[in-house]
This record gives structure tokens, sequence and C-alpha cells, in this order.
């Protein structure tokens, strides 16, 4: 257990020097259980953190917590707190705070020499605002813009550090209803006067209602990233530009009054960087709305536990009025 607590920091701290950014784990257990796949139909709390211009269409205030549990990493505590409030008039105004938390252990307990703890805390703080630009532009419709600035801070019990940097976010609705959303995130940004590279994600959406009994979502999210690999075979180069793909699908029943149950499945699968494989994550979930609360719960299994952070699991709270 020690050891792999070990390599569970060696994992967050190569995150800061080797790729210079702090961890983006995808946060959000209905995002989550549709496979990540949520750029394009982010319409709750959630919107805050994965595509802030989307927030300009939401009308309600809503608030979401959720908490992250990994099998495998029984020590490490990962939390996001989202939120949202309409402002009539000016735009729409999110925020998003994840937090990181890791008790980590070295060594032999029974050698003072050799044992070593440690403790690991990041935190990155988001403020978004976003506005509707127009409602019909050409084929572009309900078009929004949303731009955030992102704090980064981290420390452990031998050092700290902390950085700026932005996002830019875009929602149109294309004919045929379906959606689009396109976020830059990590743009101009640095930890500890070193810039780290953005990372480019667009999605596409579509929601179908049927006889105003049910409702199926689908979504897909491609992400772009240069000078990044998602394996560790150090012999080999970085890729000039790196991707992942997301797909996923949500099933909401609508008959019963004030209340809705929801379904959802999903995956993401990413080419190795000698693209001889495929790392792909299964992911399913369920969620439930009772008139202005939502619980959402989402399974996340790794089919390559050596080159991630194990099966996970994810649950969230959300108001909305």
């Amino acid at each position: 257990m020690k050891t792999t607590l070990c390599s569970m920091i060696l994992v967050l701290v190569s995150v800061f020097s080797g790729y210079g950014k702090p961890l983006d784990l995808a946060l959000g257990a209905r995002p989550q259980g549709m496979g990540s796949a949520f750029i394009a139909i982010a319409d709750d709390a959630n919107a805050s953190y994965w595509n802030p211009a989307a927030m300009a269409l939401v009308s309600r205030l809503e608030f979401s917590v959720s908490n992250l549990l990994n099998q495998e990493f029984l020590g490490v505590n990962v939390n996001i707190l989202n939120g949202i409030v309409p402002l009539p008039g000016l735009g729409t105004l999110g925020f998003s705070w994840q937090m990181v938390n890791a008790g980590l252990e070295e060594g032999d307990p029974d050698n003072e020499l050799d044992f070593r703890e440690d403790h690991w805390q990041e935190h990155v703080f988001s403020l978004s605002i976003a506005r509707k630009l127009w409602d019909k532009l050409l084929v572009f419709r309900n078009t929004s813009m949303g731009i955030t600035l992102d704090r980064y801070m981290y420390s452990t019990d031998f050092y700290d550090g902390a950085g700026l940097g932005f996002d830019l976010s875009v929602f149109t609705l294309l004919p045929y209803d379906i959606r689009f959303g396109l976020m830059a995130r990590s743009l101009a940004a640095e930890m500890e006067g070193e810039m780290f590279d953005p990372e480019f994600r667009a999605g596409l959406g579509y929601e179908l209602t049927i006889k105003e009994i049910n409702r199926l979502v689908f979504a897909s999210d491609i992400a772009l990233k240069k000078n990044i690999e998602y394996a560790n075979t150090p012999e080999l180069e970085f890729r000039n530009m790196n991707f992942k793909v997301f797909e996923g699908v949500e099933y909401s029943f609508l008959k019963i009054k004030d209340f809705t149950p929801a379904l959802r499945l999903g995956t993401n699968l990413t080419p190795l960087n000698d693209r001889g494989g495929i790392w792909a994550y299964a992911c399913g979930g369920i969620g439930a709305t009772y008139k202005n609360y939502r619980i959402d719960y989402a399974f996340i299994y790794n089919s390559k536990p050596e080159l991630g952070l194990g099966t996970r699991h994810h649950v969230a709270i959300s108001f909305f009025r």
C-alpha cells in the first residue's frame, strides 16, 4: 500500500514538473457517467467547469458539489464545487472550485530513517462570465461566449506553487437543433513563471424527446493537446499533438410528476503513444431529479490501470431554483 501511495505522489508531481499544469480530472458525476462527453450538452451547474459559454442558456440559480473516490487510491480525496448565478441584463456568472487532497507515505513505518509522510493539496479556483451574442446569425442560433479566469495552487509539506490562466468557450445551435460547444482551456497559463500548453476540446450533442415521455441525449467530444503522451513508456518521444475521443448517451423518463430518473452510458478512448493500442474507460451512471434537487452517480472503469488512476466512483448532489 505504501508503495502504491508513493507511486501516486510521483504521478501527481510529474503532472506539474513534466507537463507544467494542474490535474484536469474532468469532474462531475453526470458528465463522467456519459464518458466525459459534455462540452455541447452542458445545461446545469457542471457548465461552469465544462463549457461556461453554455451557462448563458441556464435561467436558474444552480449549485452542485461532488466527490470522487478511487478504489486503488483510497487516500486520495477529490471534490469539486460548481455554481451558476444568472445576472439579468448582464449575463451569467459561474464558479468552480476543484480540490485534490492526498495523504501519502513512503518507506517502512518501522524504520524512522526510511519512512516519510507527505500531504498533497491542489486547488483550482475558476470564475466565469457568459453572455449571449445573438439569437440567429446565418445558421448559428442562440450563440454565446464565455471567459474564465483560473487560479492554480498546489502544496506539499516540502514545496508549493501557484499560477494563473484563462479559458475561452463558445456554444451555438446548428441546423436540426444540433448543439456545438468549443472550449480552449489553459490559455496563456503559467505555473511559477513557466508556460504550459493549452487544451482544445470540441463537441456535438443532440437531444431527442419522444412523446414527452422519453428523452435521449447523445454527445461526442474530442480533446486535443500538444506535447503530452498517454502512456508511461519513457523511451517514446512526445507526439506533437495527441487526442482523446469521448462518447456518451443519457436516457431520462419524464412521465412521473416532480421526479425524473436517468440512465447514462459512455466511453472515452485514447490512442497510446506507440499507436499500437487503445486505452479506454468504460463509464456508466444513474441520476434522479426530485423537484429542486438532483443526485447523480457515475462508475468509471479503466481498461489499463497501469496508465491511469484506476476504477473510480463519483457522487454529486445538486440544487436549483
